[in-house]
């Protein structure tokens, strides 16, 4: 076995004593302040501790710790001729920020006079319009539109509302302010909703929506419905199912009624050669013209018996 002997110089030893009383000082023994931030130094004892923004000191309990920085002592509003409204910790309308984890630099804020608002920097005053400071009182659900004609600090509350059309619109008193300034329009009884054939309007808060009628179903593409035909279902209008027949002007149409026979429909049945009825073509090829759905020839063998107009039975459902 070969033993391997390590020697360190005293530089290194120095280095790996530094790094161990850093790792053993920060969050251990360290005497940084609360609210400093421990570091990492090469010396001893091994750590820093940095003052957050706002204080000022060298962060640790035995020295000077960190000290609240007055940003108003130098009157930094006093000059700005800004419209600051001459109040704050200074008296001339400078506003300390407070301390916190969201303090920003410069640590001030220049208060402003009414009518005036805070403008892009903490030195600026900016003429005020109740509809961008938000202190208007228009309508907030739905959100009413705020509109201010003439902002200026002489021409305060001038402000309108309008409520959000043509879904909405102002009540009549209120006009957009406050809660229940706006109130809804309803569509399907002012004719408002693009609703299709067959279909029913049903108004909604701010909205309307388009049902079928019973027996419908919605057309893709459109806000109209069509019939539906065959589903296999006897609907509350019909007397059976009729999605087969078929219609002499308008190919696989619904019957609009199937309850009993009846001749001269406007369907060519099975077996029907023509309309009317179950009619055979008369002689000159025209179809009949009468039809007796309860006498003549009623076997449905589509013969025509003397007298009989048609073959009857085919025309009956």
């Amino acid at each position: 076995m070969v033993r391997v002997v390590v020697v360190l110089s005293s530089a290194a030893l120095l280095l790996l004593a530094s790094g161990r009383a850093h790792a053993e000082s920060c969050g251990v023994s360290d005497d940084c302040v609360a609210g400093a931030i421990c570091g990492e130094a090469a010396s001893p004892p091994g750590f820093t501790c940095a003052c957050p923004g706002g204080t000022s000191g060298d962060g640790r309990a035995s020295g000077s710790g960190c000290a609240n920085v007055d940003e108003c002592a130098s009157h930094p509003c006093a000059a700005s001729g800004d419209h600051d409204d001459n109040n704050g910790q200074d008296g001339q309308g400078c506003l300390e920020i407070p301390l916190s984890s969201s303090w920003q630099a410069p640590g001030y804020i220049c208060s402003c006079a009414p009518g005036y608002a805070q403008g892009g920097s903490p030195r600026s005053c900016v003429v005020a319009s109740e509809c961008t400071n938000g202190t208007d009182d228009c309508d907030r659900s739905p959100a009413a539109v705020c509109n201010d004609p003439n902002p200026s600090p002489a021409s305060l509350n001038d402000f309108t509302c309008t409520c959000p059309g043509p879904a909405w619109e102002n009540h009549p008193t209120l006009q957009g302010h406050t809660a229940g300034g706006c109130v809804d329009v309803d569509e399907c009884v002012r004719g408002l909703a693009d609703c299709g054939e067959h279909t029913v309007c049903v108004n909604l808060l701010g909205a309307f929506r388009c049902d079928c009628e019973a027996g419908y179903t919605p057309v893709a593409g459109t806000t109209g419905c069509a019939e539906v035909c065959g589903d296999g279902v006897v609907g509350p209008n019909e007397g059976c199912d009729d999605g087969e027949a078929r219609s002499d002007t308008a190919p696989d149409a619904c019957r609009t009624s199937c309850e009993s026979a009846a001749c001269g429909d406007g369907v060519i049945d099975t077996g029907e050669l023509c309309d009317p009825g179950g009619g055979v073509p008369a002689v000159d090829g025209a179809c009949t013209t009468a039809c007796d759905t309860g006498s003549g020839d009623d076997d449905g063998d589509a013969d025509v018996a003397d007298g009989d107009g048609g073959d009857d039975a085919d025309a009956a459902e």
